[in-house]
Protein backbone atom coordinates (compact mmCIF):
# COMPACT_ATOMS: atom_id res chain seq x y z
CA UNK A 1 0.00 0.00 0.00
CA UNK A 2 1.49 3.40 -0.87
CA UNK A 3 2.36 5.86 1.84
CA UNK A 4 0.10 8.92 1.72
CA UNK A 5 1.17 12.21 3.24
CA UNK A 6 -2.18 13.92 3.85
CA UNK A 7 -5.02 13.21 6.24
CA UNK A 8 -7.57 12.75 3.44
CA UNK A 9 -7.50 10.11 0.70
CA UNK A 10 -8.10 11.66 -2.70
CA UNK A 11 -9.63 9.83 -5.63
CA UNK A 12 -6.24 9.93 -7.36
CA UNK A 13 -4.62 8.21 -4.35
CA UNK A 14 -7.44 5.66 -4.13
CA UNK A 15 -6.71 4.66 -7.75
CA UNK A 16 -3.21 3.60 -6.68
CA UNK A 17 -4.46 1.11 -4.10
CA UNK A 18 -3.53 -2.43 -5.25
CA UNK A 19 -7.03 -3.86 -5.90
CA UNK A 20 -8.11 -0.65 -7.65
CA UNK A 21 -4.98 -0.39 -9.80
CA UNK A 22 -5.17 -4.08 -10.70
CA UNK A 23 -8.54 -3.46 -12.38
CA UNK A 24 -6.92 -0.86 -14.72
CA UNK A 25 -9.82 1.62 -14.54
CA UNK A 26 -10.39 3.82 -17.58
CA UNK A 27 -11.22 7.47 -16.87
CA UNK A 28 -14.32 8.43 -18.87
CA UNK A 29 -14.44 12.01 -17.56
CA UNK A 30 -11.54 13.97 -19.09
CA UNK A 31 -10.85 17.30 -17.49
CA UNK A 32 -12.40 16.52 -14.10
CA UNK A 33 -10.30 16.77 -10.97
CA UNK A 34 -9.18 13.56 -9.30
CA UNK A 35 -8.39 15.44 -6.10
CA UNK A 36 -11.88 14.87 -4.68
CA UNK A 37 -11.53 13.65 -1.06
CA UNK A 38 -12.99 10.16 -0.63
CA UNK A 39 -14.95 9.97 2.62
CA UNK A 40 -16.10 6.36 2.19
CA UNK A 41 -16.86 3.68 -0.39
CA UNK A 42 -20.21 2.07 -1.10
CA UNK A 43 -21.24 -0.80 -3.36
CA UNK A 44 -24.65 0.23 -4.75
CA UNK A 45 -26.89 -1.47 -7.27
CA UNK A 46 -29.96 0.81 -7.08
CA UNK A 47 -30.79 2.89 -10.20
CA UNK A 48 -31.08 6.15 -8.18
CA UNK A 49 -28.39 6.15 -5.44
CA UNK A 50 -28.82 9.76 -4.25
CA UNK A 51 -31.03 9.07 -1.18
CA UNK A 52 -28.46 6.56 0.10
CA UNK A 53 -25.54 9.01 0.09
CA UNK A 54 -24.27 11.93 2.17
CA UNK A 55 -21.46 13.17 -0.06
CA UNK A 56 -17.83 12.28 -0.55
CA UNK A 57 -18.46 8.61 -1.29
CA UNK A 58 -16.75 6.54 -3.97
CA UNK A 59 -19.51 4.48 -5.57
CA UNK A 60 -18.69 1.00 -6.85
CA UNK A 61 -21.30 -0.68 -9.04
CA UNK A 62 -21.97 -3.14 -11.84
CA UNK A 63 -25.18 -1.21 -12.67
CA UNK A 64 -27.09 -4.52 -12.43
CA UNK A 65 -30.49 -3.07 -13.36
CA UNK A 66 -29.21 -1.51 -16.58
CA UNK A 67 -29.33 -4.70 -18.64
CA UNK A 68 -28.64 -4.89 -22.36
CA UNK A 69 -32.30 -5.19 -23.38
CA UNK A 70 -33.33 -1.76 -22.09
CA UNK A 71 -33.96 1.01 -24.58
CA UNK A 72 -33.52 3.84 -22.04
CA UNK A 73 -29.93 3.18 -20.96
CA UNK A 74 -28.70 6.71 -21.66
CA UNK A 75 -31.64 8.31 -19.85
CA UNK A 76 -31.07 6.08 -16.82
CA UNK A 77 -27.35 6.84 -16.79
CA UNK A 78 -27.99 10.58 -16.90
CA UNK A 79 -30.31 10.33 -13.90
CA UNK A 80 -27.83 8.13 -12.05
CA UNK A 81 -24.98 10.58 -12.54
CA UNK A 82 -27.15 13.60 -11.70
CA UNK A 83 -27.89 11.94 -8.35
CA UNK A 84 -24.15 11.67 -7.69
CA UNK A 85 -23.54 15.26 -8.80
CA UNK A 86 -26.27 16.53 -6.44
CA UNK A 87 -24.68 14.94 -3.36
CA UNK A 88 -21.10 15.75 -4.42
CA UNK A 89 -19.95 12.14 -4.65
CA UNK A 90 -16.21 11.57 -4.88
CA UNK A 91 -16.50 9.35 -7.94
CA UNK A 92 -18.19 6.45 -9.70
CA UNK A 93 -16.29 3.29 -10.64
CA UNK A 94 -18.36 0.82 -12.66
CA UNK A 95 -17.61 -2.69 -13.84
CA UNK A 96 -18.95 -3.09 -17.39
CA UNK A 97 -17.60 -6.23 -19.04
CA UNK A 98 -17.29 -6.83 -22.82
CA UNK A 99 -20.48 -8.91 -22.87
CA UNK A 100 -22.45 -5.68 -22.16
CA UNK A 101 -21.49 -3.60 -25.25
CA UNK A 102 -24.70 -1.53 -25.39
CA UNK A 103 -24.25 -0.35 -21.79
CA UNK A 104 -20.55 0.39 -22.38
CA UNK A 105 -21.41 2.47 -25.46
CA UNK A 106 -24.20 4.34 -23.65
CA UNK A 107 -21.86 5.10 -20.76
CA UNK A 108 -19.23 6.53 -23.13
CA UNK A 109 -21.81 8.72 -24.91
CA UNK A 110 -23.24 10.13 -21.69
CA UNK A 111 -19.77 10.85 -20.32
CA UNK A 112 -18.84 12.59 -23.60
CA UNK A 113 -21.96 14.78 -23.27
CA UNK A 114 -20.97 15.69 -19.72
CA UNK A 115 -17.43 16.59 -20.83
CA UNK A 116 -18.90 19.31 -23.13
CA UNK A 117 -20.72 21.07 -20.29
CA UNK A 118 -19.31 24.37 -18.96
CA UNK A 119 -19.27 22.93 -15.43
CA UNK A 120 -17.65 19.64 -16.52
CA UNK A 121 -14.74 20.04 -14.10
CA UNK A 122 -17.13 20.07 -11.13
CA UNK A 123 -19.03 16.91 -12.08
CA UNK A 124 -18.61 13.44 -10.60
CA UNK A 125 -15.64 11.60 -12.15
CA UNK A 126 -16.57 8.32 -13.88
CA UNK A 127 -14.24 5.34 -14.20
CA UNK A 128 -14.84 2.02 -15.91
CA UNK A 129 -13.42 -1.42 -15.18
CA UNK A 130 -13.57 -3.62 -18.28
CA UNK A 131 -12.48 -6.71 -16.34
CA UNK A 132 -13.77 -8.41 -13.21
CA UNK A 133 -12.72 -6.69 -9.98
CA UNK A 134 -13.38 -7.54 -6.34
CA UNK A 135 -15.32 -4.62 -4.91
CA UNK A 136 -14.98 -6.05 -1.39
CA UNK A 137 -11.18 -5.90 -1.67
CA UNK A 138 -11.32 -2.31 -2.91
CA UNK A 139 -13.54 -1.20 -0.02
CA UNK A 140 -11.45 -3.17 2.48
CA UNK A 141 -8.19 -1.50 1.39
CA UNK A 142 -9.72 1.95 1.17
CA UNK A 143 -11.47 1.74 4.53
CA UNK A 144 -8.30 0.52 6.23
CA UNK A 145 -6.37 3.45 4.81
CA UNK A 146 -9.08 5.91 5.92
CA UNK A 147 -9.11 4.48 9.45
CA UNK A 148 -5.31 4.47 9.62
CA UNK A 149 -5.20 8.14 8.66
CA UNK A 150 -7.88 8.97 11.17
CA UNK A 151 -5.85 7.28 13.91
CA UNK A 152 -2.65 9.06 12.83
CA UNK A 153 -4.45 12.39 13.17
CA UNK A 154 -5.61 11.60 16.70
CA UNK A 155 -8.94 9.96 15.90
CA UNK A 156 -10.75 13.31 15.77
CA UNK A 157 -14.16 13.22 14.09
CA UNK A 158 -15.47 16.55 12.80
CA UNK A 159 -18.75 15.51 11.23
CA UNK A 160 -20.02 12.02 10.52
CA UNK A 161 -17.92 8.96 11.22
CA UNK A 162 -18.36 6.81 8.09
CA UNK A 163 -16.89 3.69 9.70
CA UNK A 164 -19.28 4.02 12.64
CA UNK A 165 -22.17 4.56 10.22
CA UNK A 166 -21.27 1.56 8.06
CA UNK A 167 -20.79 -0.76 11.05
CA UNK A 168 -24.05 0.45 12.62
CA UNK A 169 -25.83 -0.31 9.34
CA UNK A 170 -24.33 -3.80 9.33
CA UNK A 171 -25.53 -4.43 12.91
CA UNK A 172 -28.98 -3.14 11.99
CA UNK A 173 -29.18 -5.42 8.97
CA UNK A 174 -28.10 -8.41 11.08
CA UNK A 175 -31.03 -7.74 13.42
CA UNK A 176 -33.54 -7.09 10.60
CA UNK A 177 -36.39 -9.41 9.63
CA UNK A 178 -35.47 -11.25 7.51
CA UNK A 179 -31.85 -10.94 8.65
CA UNK A 180 -28.88 -10.38 6.38
CA UNK A 181 -27.40 -13.61 5.03
CA UNK A 182 -24.34 -14.67 7.04
CA UNK A 183 -22.11 -14.91 3.95
CA UNK A 184 -23.03 -11.37 2.89
CA UNK A 185 -22.51 -10.11 6.44
CA UNK A 186 -19.05 -11.71 6.57
CA UNK A 187 -18.08 -9.97 3.31
CA UNK A 188 -19.32 -6.63 4.59
CA UNK A 189 -17.50 -7.04 7.89
CA UNK A 190 -14.34 -7.95 6.04
CA UNK A 191 -14.66 -4.88 3.83
CA UNK A 192 -14.84 -2.79 7.01
CA UNK A 193 -11.58 -4.26 8.29
CA UNK A 194 -12.66 -7.23 10.45
CA UNK A 195 -10.76 -10.36 9.35
CA UNK A 196 -12.37 -13.78 9.32
CA UNK A 197 -12.08 -15.39 12.74
CA UNK A 198 -13.07 -18.59 14.48
CA UNK A 199 -14.73 -16.52 17.24
CA UNK A 200 -16.01 -13.01 17.74
CA UNK A 201 -15.84 -11.00 20.97
CA UNK A 202 -19.04 -8.95 21.55
CA UNK A 203 -18.43 -5.95 23.83
CA UNK A 204 -20.61 -2.95 24.70
CA UNK A 205 -19.63 0.45 26.10
CA UNK A 206 -22.74 2.10 27.57
CA UNK A 207 -22.56 5.81 28.39
CA UNK A 208 -23.94 6.53 31.85
CA UNK A 209 -26.87 8.90 32.13
CA UNK A 210 -24.66 11.17 34.26
CA UNK A 211 -22.83 12.17 31.06
CA UNK A 212 -25.85 14.13 29.86
CA UNK A 213 -23.78 17.12 28.68
CA UNK A 214 -21.54 14.89 26.56
CA UNK A 215 -22.14 16.57 23.16
CA UNK A 216 -21.79 20.09 24.61
CA UNK A 217 -18.44 19.14 26.10
CA UNK A 218 -17.13 18.18 22.68
CA UNK A 219 -17.82 14.49 23.19
CA UNK A 220 -20.10 12.24 21.23
CA UNK A 221 -20.46 8.58 20.36
CA UNK A 222 -18.38 9.34 17.28
CA UNK A 223 -15.56 10.64 19.45
CA UNK A 224 -15.83 7.65 21.77
CA UNK A 225 -15.75 5.34 18.73
CA UNK A 226 -12.49 6.96 17.69
CA UNK A 227 -11.05 6.32 21.16
CA UNK A 228 -12.07 2.65 21.07
CA UNK A 229 -10.67 2.14 17.57
CA UNK A 230 -7.42 3.82 18.53
CA UNK A 231 -7.12 1.58 21.59
CA UNK A 232 -7.71 -1.47 19.40
CA UNK A 233 -5.06 -0.32 16.93
CA UNK A 234 -2.52 0.20 19.72
CA UNK A 235 -3.17 -3.35 20.95
CA UNK A 236 -3.12 -4.78 17.38
CA UNK A 237 -6.68 -5.97 18.02
CA UNK A 238 -8.85 -5.83 14.86
CA UNK A 239 -12.35 -4.67 15.69
CA UNK A 240 -15.45 -2.89 14.42
CA UNK A 241 -17.31 -0.23 16.36
CA UNK A 242 -20.96 0.58 15.74
CA UNK A 243 -24.07 1.73 17.55
CA UNK A 244 -27.00 -0.58 18.12
CA UNK A 245 -28.58 0.85 21.30
CA UNK A 246 -29.22 4.30 22.75
CA UNK A 247 -26.07 5.99 24.10
CA UNK A 248 -23.90 2.93 23.63
CA UNK A 249 -21.22 1.53 21.36
CA UNK A 250 -21.13 -2.06 20.16
CA UNK A 251 -17.74 -3.62 19.50
CA UNK A 252 -16.99 -6.79 17.53
CA UNK A 253 -13.41 -8.03 17.80
CA UNK A 254 -11.76 -11.03 16.18
CA UNK A 255 -10.44 -13.66 18.58
CA UNK A 256 -8.14 -16.52 17.53
CA UNK A 257 -9.42 -20.01 18.29
CA UNK A 258 -8.67 -21.19 21.81
CA UNK A 259 -7.89 -17.72 23.18
CA UNK A 260 -9.20 -16.67 26.58
CA UNK A 261 -11.23 -13.66 25.47
CA UNK A 262 -11.36 -12.03 28.90
CA UNK A 263 -7.67 -11.12 28.93
CA UNK A 264 -7.57 -9.12 25.64
CA UNK A 265 -10.96 -7.60 26.47
CA UNK A 266 -9.63 -6.36 29.81
CA UNK A 267 -6.60 -4.84 28.05
CA UNK A 268 -8.86 -3.04 25.58
CA UNK A 269 -11.10 -1.68 28.33
CA UNK A 270 -8.08 -0.43 30.30
CA UNK A 271 -6.71 1.32 27.22
CA UNK A 272 -10.08 3.00 26.58
CA UNK A 273 -10.34 4.10 30.20
CA UNK A 274 -6.80 5.54 30.18
CA UNK A 275 -7.56 7.53 27.05
CA UNK A 276 -10.82 8.88 28.47
CA UNK A 277 -9.12 9.90 31.71
CA UNK A 278 -6.42 11.69 29.76
CA UNK A 279 -8.86 13.51 27.51
CA UNK A 280 -11.51 14.23 30.14
CA UNK A 281 -9.78 14.53 33.54
CA UNK A 282 -12.92 15.54 35.42
CA UNK A 283 -14.42 12.14 34.48
CA UNK A 284 -17.71 13.69 33.32
CA UNK A 285 -17.92 10.90 30.77
CA UNK A 286 -18.43 7.50 32.39
CA UNK A 287 -18.74 4.27 30.49
CA UNK A 288 -19.84 0.85 31.65
CA UNK A 289 -18.34 -2.00 29.66
CA UNK A 290 -20.08 -5.37 29.37
CA UNK A 291 -18.92 -8.53 27.64
CA UNK A 292 -21.19 -11.05 25.92
CA UNK A 293 -20.42 -14.69 25.21
CA UNK A 294 -17.96 -15.31 22.34
CA UNK A 295 -19.83 -16.20 19.15
CA UNK A 296 -19.03 -18.33 16.12
CA UNK A 297 -21.04 -16.21 13.67
CA UNK A 298 -21.94 -12.58 13.09
CA UNK A 299 -25.59 -13.32 13.80
CA UNK A 300 -24.66 -14.98 17.08
CA UNK A 301 -22.41 -12.05 17.96
CA UNK A 302 -25.24 -9.62 17.19
CA UNK A 303 -27.53 -11.41 19.65
CA UNK A 304 -24.79 -11.38 22.27
CA UNK A 305 -24.40 -7.62 21.81
CA UNK A 306 -28.04 -7.22 22.84
CA UNK A 307 -27.42 -9.38 25.91
CA UNK A 308 -24.26 -7.42 26.78
CA UNK A 309 -26.13 -4.13 26.46
CA UNK A 310 -28.74 -5.35 28.96
CA UNK A 311 -25.95 -6.28 31.37
CA UNK A 312 -24.26 -2.88 30.91
CA UNK A 313 -27.53 -1.03 31.48
CA UNK A 314 -28.27 -3.03 34.65
CA UNK A 315 -24.71 -2.65 35.95
CA UNK A 316 -24.82 1.11 35.40
CA UNK A 317 -28.13 1.44 37.25
CA UNK A 318 -27.03 -0.85 40.10
CA UNK A 319 -23.58 0.62 40.60
CA UNK A 320 -23.39 2.12 44.04
CA UNK A 321 -26.71 0.58 45.12
CA UNK A 322 -25.65 -3.02 45.80
CA UNK A 323 -22.96 -3.21 48.46
CA UNK A 324 -21.70 -6.59 47.29
CA UNK A 325 -22.04 -6.02 43.55
CA UNK A 326 -18.60 -6.19 41.93
CA UNK A 327 -17.54 -7.68 38.58
CA UNK A 328 -15.18 -10.64 38.70
CA UNK A 329 -12.93 -8.87 36.16
CA UNK A 330 -12.73 -5.19 37.21
CA UNK A 331 -12.63 -3.82 33.65
CA UNK A 332 -16.02 -5.12 32.47
CA UNK A 333 -19.25 -6.80 33.53
CA UNK A 334 -20.76 -10.10 32.43
CA UNK A 335 -24.17 -11.67 33.05
CA UNK A 336 -22.53 -13.81 35.73
CA UNK A 337 -21.61 -10.66 37.68
CA UNK A 338 -25.17 -9.34 37.77
CA UNK A 339 -26.81 -12.54 39.02
CA UNK A 340 -29.76 -12.11 41.35
CA UNK A 341 -29.34 -8.34 41.61
CA UNK A 342 -30.19 -8.04 37.93
CA UNK A 343 -33.29 -10.16 38.34
CA UNK A 344 -34.43 -8.03 41.24
CA UNK A 345 -33.77 -4.81 39.34
CA UNK A 346 -36.21 -6.01 36.69
CA UNK A 347 -38.75 -6.91 39.38
CA UNK A 348 -38.20 -3.79 41.46
CA UNK A 349 -41.31 -1.97 40.28
CA UNK A 350 -43.68 -4.94 40.24
CA UNK A 351 -46.14 -4.42 43.07
CA UNK A 352 -47.18 -8.07 43.47
CA UNK A 353 -43.58 -9.24 43.87
CA UNK A 354 -42.91 -6.47 46.37
CA UNK A 355 -45.95 -7.40 48.44
CA UNK A 356 -45.02 -11.09 48.53
CA UNK A 357 -41.46 -10.37 49.61
CA UNK A 358 -42.59 -7.70 52.07
CA UNK A 359 -44.70 -10.37 53.72
CA UNK A 360 -41.52 -12.34 54.40
CA UNK A 361 -40.05 -9.37 56.27
CA UNK A 362 -43.14 -8.47 58.29
CA UNK A 363 -41.63 -10.03 61.43
CA UNK A 364 -38.30 -8.29 60.92
CA UNK A 365 -39.52 -4.71 60.97
CA UNK A 366 -38.08 -2.21 63.36
CA UNK A 367 -34.86 -0.39 64.11
CA UNK A 368 -34.04 -1.92 67.48
CA UNK A 369 -30.69 -3.65 67.99
CA UNK A 370 -32.18 -7.13 68.08
CA UNK A 371 -33.92 -6.70 64.71
CA UNK A 372 -30.77 -5.28 63.13
CA UNK A 373 -28.79 -8.26 64.48
CA UNK A 374 -31.30 -10.74 63.05
CA UNK A 375 -31.18 -9.10 59.61
CA UNK A 376 -27.38 -9.26 59.68
CA UNK A 377 -27.66 -12.90 60.72
CA UNK A 378 -29.66 -13.74 57.57
CA UNK A 379 -27.03 -12.19 55.30
CA UNK A 380 -24.23 -13.92 57.19
CA UNK A 381 -26.02 -17.28 56.96
CA UNK A 382 -26.09 -16.95 53.18
CA UNK A 383 -22.44 -15.89 52.98
CA UNK A 384 -21.12 -18.69 55.23
CA UNK A 385 -23.37 -21.45 53.91
CA UNK A 386 -24.39 -22.44 57.43
CA UNK A 387 -20.95 -23.03 58.94
CA UNK A 388 -21.33 -22.13 62.63
CA UNK A 389 -17.61 -21.44 63.08
CA UNK A 390 -17.45 -19.09 60.09
CA UNK A 391 -20.81 -17.56 61.03
CA UNK A 392 -19.66 -16.66 64.55
CA UNK A 393 -16.39 -15.25 63.21
CA UNK A 394 -18.17 -13.16 60.56
CA UNK A 395 -20.58 -11.68 63.11
CA UNK A 396 -17.88 -11.27 65.75
CA UNK A 397 -19.86 -13.07 68.45
CA UNK A 398 -19.34 -16.10 70.66
CA UNK A 399 -20.90 -19.46 69.88
CA UNK A 400 -23.49 -19.18 72.73
CA UNK A 401 -24.54 -15.73 71.50
CA UNK A 402 -24.80 -17.09 67.96
CA UNK A 403 -27.06 -19.98 69.04
CA UNK A 404 -29.27 -17.57 70.97
CA UNK A 405 -29.71 -15.38 67.88
CA UNK A 406 -30.49 -18.37 65.68
CA UNK A 407 -33.20 -19.51 68.13
CA UNK A 408 -34.62 -15.98 68.28
CA UNK A 409 -34.82 -15.76 64.48
CA UNK A 410 -36.56 -19.13 64.21
CA UNK A 411 -39.09 -18.10 66.88
CA UNK A 412 -39.95 -14.91 64.99
CA UNK A 413 -40.30 -16.71 61.66
CA UNK A 414 -42.08 -19.75 63.01
CA UNK A 415 -39.99 -21.88 60.64
CA UNK A 416 -36.66 -23.69 60.90
CA UNK A 417 -33.67 -22.06 59.21
CA UNK A 418 -32.48 -25.36 57.75
CA UNK A 419 -35.29 -24.96 55.21
CA UNK A 420 -33.36 -23.66 52.17
CA UNK A 421 -36.40 -21.93 50.66
CA UNK A 422 -37.03 -19.91 53.83
CA UNK A 423 -33.50 -18.57 53.97
CA UNK A 424 -33.37 -17.83 50.21
CA UNK A 425 -36.69 -15.99 50.25
CA UNK A 426 -35.65 -13.88 53.21
CA UNK A 427 -32.36 -13.00 51.57
CA UNK A 428 -34.05 -12.02 48.31
CA UNK A 429 -36.49 -9.83 50.24
CA UNK A 430 -33.62 -8.05 52.01
CA UNK A 431 -31.80 -7.56 48.70
CA UNK A 432 -34.85 -6.06 47.04
CA UNK A 433 -35.41 -3.79 50.02
CA UNK A 434 -31.80 -2.57 49.79
CA UNK A 435 -32.14 -2.12 46.03
CA UNK A 436 -35.26 0.02 46.39
CA UNK A 437 -33.50 2.22 48.96
CA UNK A 438 -36.34 1.99 51.48
CA UNK A 439 -38.43 -0.53 53.36
CA UNK A 440 -40.73 -2.67 51.27
CA UNK A 441 -44.41 -1.72 51.71
CA UNK A 442 -46.22 -3.30 54.63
Amino acid sequence: MPAFDHAAVTLHEALTLPPMAAGRPQLLSPGVSLEHPVRWAHVIGEPRPGPLLQGGELILSTLPLLHEGRQDLEELLRGYLEDLDDVDAAGLAVEVLPERPRLAAALERVCAERAERPDAHTLTPVLRFSQVVRFVEITEHLHRELVARQLRTGGHIRDQDPLLEATSALLEDLAAVPPLAEAVAVERARSLGLPSSARLIPLVFAVDASAGALPQRGWSLEALAGVVRQAGAQLHMPLLVGSCHHRSLAVLAAAPAGMDVQRPTARLCRAVERSLRRRLPEAALRCTAALGEPAQSLHGARRELDAAWEVAALAASLRGRGRHLRPAVPEFWTAGDIRLWGVLAELERRDVVERLLAHELRLLRGTDAETRDLRALIEALVRTRGSKTQLAARLGVSRPTLYARLESLERRLGRPLDDGETLTTLHVALMLEELSGSDLPD
